[in-house]
């Protein structure tokens, strides 16, 4: 008997050997019929993209919550200020990355097939992102000037809950772009 997806001779196997296919044996003694089907596979593949949906939409959700959370804070003798990305000197790059992940959300829902390749874009912009950010406001502290003197205050710099949220979110849609390659062979 041969395999019906790959051709390869697997003789009374109930599975071929070459390619994984389950083989269904046939149901009459004169074998006129040799039909396989190949669910394993299929459910695999459909498996590996349904995690990768979560993994992804989970993502961009926590991304956009990031946004409207502290993302740095900085402390000096009981003055607080927070920075968030919807503050004016960051609100462009925020709607641009609002449009991006509104885009890939779109992308995900309808399974288009560059998500796998785009999520991992998404995911290394926004941990590029991170690092800007970081070195933008740590830059912007250094000098500060209070009227008696300068003094450098980077090291009063402090990362909130928003910076670390869209560190995960950036990680978890370059895993599930992965995931998503991964799903397609």
């Amino acid at each position: 008997m041969f395999c019906s997806n790959c051709g390869t001779d697997i003789g009374n196997a109930s599975f071929c050997p070459n390619c994984g296919m389950k083989i269904i044996q046939p149901s009459n003694e004169d074998g006129v019929s040799d039909i396989s089907v190949n669910t394993n596979a299929k459910t695999t593949i459909n498996e590996k993209n349904n995690i990768a949906k979560i993994v992804a939409f989970s993502s961009m959700c926590l991304a956009v919550l990031a946004t409207f959370l502290p993302f740095f804070s900085i402390s000096v003798l009981g003055y607080v200020q927070t920075i968030s990305l919807w503050d004016k000197n960051f609100i462009v790059l925020t709607i641009i990355g609002m449009i991006f992940l509104a885009v890939e959300l779109g992308e995900v829902i309808k399974n288009t097939k560059n998500v796998g390749r785009d999520s991992i874009i998404i995911g290394a912009l926004i941990l590029l992102e991170l690092v800007f950010q970081y070195a933008y406001n740590r830059n912007r502290l250094t000098n500060i000037d209070t009227g008696y003197g300068s003094f450098d205050a980077s090291h009063l710099l402090q990362p909130g809950v928003g910076l670390y949220l869209l560190a995960i979110s950036g990680i978890g849609l370059i895993v599930a772009g992965i995931l998503y390659l991964h799903g397609k062979d």
